[in-house]
């Protein structure tokens, strides 16, 4: 037996804290977060409301596209409106600063500037073209100014916009007006250019003519001034003057240069003479660099370098003892202190005049400096005086040009802008598109059927058939149990259905309609499948405990656990149903039967034995139930102790029974179940269909795998007639194929309508009495009439959501 958890660690999972009653409603994910597999499932599962509106929507589409086609088409034409002249540029390739000027001057009188392309185009589709053009043509402007586009041309090449270049785009319903009416604007355009040009040629040239006497003043009160400026400094042309200056000053800091060179040279002769190292050849190569002597000097200077010679030729021929040298040496020595005098005197001399000429040079460079410093000044204000001139000039100039080039403009009778593409109408209509608008229509048609299809599958959020479930719940699919119309009564007011389980008697006690015997043998085949299910869960052990619970009461839960165990009973299992459900027990009701003593008793009595509680059911010998007992005030306690325990493990011990069926509440918002499935073998999980959110199951199959609980599967079951099944999949049809016969439409509507016949206790079908009063007879009639056709409503509606919905 699979015990799952034990006590302590369930207790410790808080299971506890979910003890209040189950409220049912539509389950709602708590996951925030869009779940794209989760939303392409929803649109999958409402595949017809999808492709149903979708469809819808494109035929929609198409009637209107036609319609509009049809009878309210819209031509297009266009015109291209070339606003400058590409090959004349204004401001390029004008180089010449006259030209330059002149264009500037023209500009400034003529407010020249290039078009603002957004408030031109707002010009041309304002009321002060297009009135005359609306009132001729029997439109309104703002009509028209709707139905025309001005936009720049791009260019093929690289895609860019032609600054200089327009298109008129018109859209119409009548082709031939759009003719005429784009005809009218282009005549109208070129006539405002032609128009707004002469009158700034005009304008510009009465400008000129205004500023020409203040130009001609302007230029000779600078002449004057130029003219008093060189009389007042007595100069011609102060830069050339400054850049003579500038070379005087240059010529004197060379000799300046020069002289104290010489300065430093003469100092460097005396010095050698006082000190005796000057040579008479030396002295004489100083003479002739600069120093001035007497002409006696110059004849002693000859001697004494003579007798120099001499001696050294002498030496060489004759030795220092020798009379020949010493007398040589005794003249030289005569002749050298008269001629270091002179040396000396002549030196002094040369460094006194030295000395004078570089006091007058730097006299001359203080002078040239002074003079120079005068010039910037001089130099600015004569340059400024002199480019004033030149500016009046090239004004003067230019204003002559501009009134020449406006009075010859003005001659001239051009027109400024130029048709490129001539007035046309397209032949075939643009609007309604066909291509656009299919494709939109098919597009907008799949958006809206998503949107219907999710809004729809979240408003019916439930499972309509067992593989549906299966695939969502990934779960594998024990056994369905098809809708049984005979429990209909039973359900509703929970009426004992013992008399029903006989083979031959209905709740009334009547012998079975064909149509009964046809459910009751559909709906056992469905309960020996889910047994047979069931048997081979486990190859490895038999499965001896088994509870059947579901997500939310109302699900059938009770009466399926009621009608497996009859169908096991009859196959010859010895069955014992157990009413697990402390809080709300239903198995005793059913079967008709006292709850005085059961399960709650047995737990809560450590003395009472299990026989005590156990009872057949009357008329099925292998068929054992143990009814819920009295309603404990804490169920949970109870189903979580250690002697529910034993005693389930005491039962399945006993081999008394083959399978022990335990009928247990509703999983959510109660903890019972997950107690009850943590000491039997597994768990099934009860679906119903048409009836369950879809989100609830999976809370249900998350909270019973995370207790521990072995989970077998999932049962599907039909709660209404009205439940979608997949044809030849489940459902009645289905047993044909195994030779019980085959069951056609026909025959189930034969007995599913069965009991509907009948509305507010009046025969749809009945006919007033002859002795009843006439108006009350002719109102009942109208009355059952009305009803009648509003049921017949209701019927083909509720057909076409099902279908929709399948």
């Amino acid at each position: 037996m699979n015990k799952g958890l034990d006590s302590e660690q369930f207790q410790n999972r808080n299971i506890n804290s979910t003890f209040d009653e189950p409220s049912i409603g539509i389950y709602q994910d708590n996951n925030d977060e869009i779940n794209l597999k989760e939303v392409w499932q929803g649109v999958f599962r409402k595949k017809k409301w999808l492709f149903a509106t979708a469809g819808a929507v494109f035929a929609s589409v198409v009637l209107y596209t036609a319609h509009a086609r049809i009878f309210k088409p819209i031509y297009q034409g266009s015109f291209s409106l070339m606003i400058s002249d590409p090959m004349n540029p204004s401001g390029k390739g004008k180089n010449n600063s006259d030209n330059y000027s002149t264009s500037i001057f023209e500009n400034i009188a003529i407010n020249a500037n290039t078009y603002e392309i957004g408030t031109l185009i707002t010009l041309l589709k304002s009321p002060l073209f297009l009135a005359p053009i609306a009132e001729k043509f029997d439109l309104s402007t703002q009509e028209l100014n709707r139905n025309i586009t001005i936009n720049q041309v791009k260019t093929r090449s690289n895609k860019k916009l032609a600054e200089g270049v327009l298109e008129v785009t018109l859209l119409i319903n009548n082709k031939n007006k759009g003719k005429l009416l784009l005809d009218k604007l282009s005549e109208t355009y070129l006539k405002a250019s032609i128009n707004r040009r002469q009158k700034k040629l005009k304008d510009g040239l009465d400008f000129l003519n205004k500023q020409a006497p203040e130009i001609y003043k302007k230029r000779n009160m600078l002449q004057t001034e130029l003219v008093a400026f060189r009389e007042k400094n007595k100069l011609i042309a102060p830069t050339i003057e400054g850049g003579e200056l500038k070379d005087q000053q240059i010529e004197i800091e060379k000799n300046i240069l020069k002289f104290r060179s010489e300065e430093n040279r003469l100092k460097d002769i005396q010095k050698e003479i006082k000190n005796g190292t000057l040579t008479a050849r030396g002295f004489q190569q100083g003479i002739s660099s600069g120093l001035s002597v007497t002409d006696f000097d110059q004849s002693l200077l000859q001697q004494l370098i003579s007798v120099e010679r001499e001696l050294a030729e002498a030496k060489s021929k004759f030795t220092t003892d020798s009379r020949v040298v010493k007398g040589l040496q005794l003249r030289l020595k005569q002749i050298q202190p008269i001629l270091l005098k002179d040396q000396l005197e002549a030196v002094d001399t040369a460094i006194n005049l030295n000395q004078g000429r570089l006091i007058n040079a730097n006299k001359q460079k203080l002078e040239i400096q002074d003079r120079f410093l005068e010039q910037p000044v001089l130099i600015k204000k004569y340059q400024n005086i002199k480019q004033e001139i030149e500016i009046a000039n090239q004004n003067l100039l230019s204003l002559v040009k501009a009134r020449e080039s406006f009075q010859l403009e003005m001659a001239q009778n051009n027109i400024p802008w130029t048709i490129i593409k001539q007035p046309e109408m397209i032949n075939k209509p643009i609007k309604p598109s066909l291509s656009k608008n299919f494709s939109r229509g098919l597009m907008l048609g799949l958006f809206l059927g998503c949107i219907a299809a999710l809004i729809r599958d979240r408003f019916d959020h439930v499972f309509h058939y067992p593989e549906d479930a299966q695939n969502t719940l990934d779960l594998p699919l024990l056994g369905h149990i098809p809708h049984v119309d005979i429990f209909k009564e039973a359900r509703e007011s929970k009426e004992s259905i013992i008399k029903y389980l006989s083979n031959d008697m209905d709740l009334n006690g009547k012998s079975l309609t064909k149509s009964d015997s046809y459910q009751r043998f559909f709906y056992v085949e469905a309960f020996r499948n889910l047994y047979t299910s069931i048997r081979f869960l486990n190859s490895d052990t038999k499965v001896k405990s088994v509870v059947l619970t579901s997500s939310l009461p109302k699900e059938g839960k009770s009466l399926i656990n009621l009608l497996l165990a009859k169908t096991l009973s009859d196959m010859g299992e010895k069955i014992l149903l157990i009413d697990a459900d402390l809080r709300k027990p239903q198995i005793h009701v059913r079967l008709g039967l006292n709850n005085i003593l059961g399960l709650s008793n047995l737990i809560s009595d450590s003395n009472m034995q299990i026989n005590e509680v156990v009872r057949p059911v009357k008329g099925f010998k292998n068929w054992d139930v143990i009814t819920g007992g009295t309603k404990p005030p804490d169920p949970t306690r109870l189903l979580n102790s250690k002697r529910f325990e034993n005693l389930l493990g005491e039962l399945e011990g006993s081999n008394k029974y083959d399978i022990i069926l335990l009928d247990a509440p509703p999983v959510l918002g109660l903890a019972d179940s997950l107690l009850i499935s943590g000491k039997v073998d597994g768990a099934i999980l009860l679906v119903g269909l048409d009836f369950v959110d879809r989100g609830m199951p999976k809370e249900v199959i998350s909270r019973i795998k995370s207790s521990g609980t072995t989970l077998f599967g999932i049962v599907t079951n039909n709660t209404t007639p009205s439940s979608a099944i997949k044809p030849g999949k489940y459902g009645y049809s289905e047993y044909g194929k195994y030779g019980y016969g085959s069951y056609g439409s026909s025959i189930y509507e034969s007995y599913t309508n069965i009991g509907e016949e009948k509305d507010n206790g009046l025969k749809v079908n009945s006919i007033p009495k002859e002795d009843a009063d006439l108006t009350e007879d002719m109102n009942s009639y109208l009355k059952n009439k009305a009803k009648i056709v509003l049921n017949e409503i209701k019927k083909i509606n509720k057909v076409f959501f099902n279908w929709l919905d399948n």
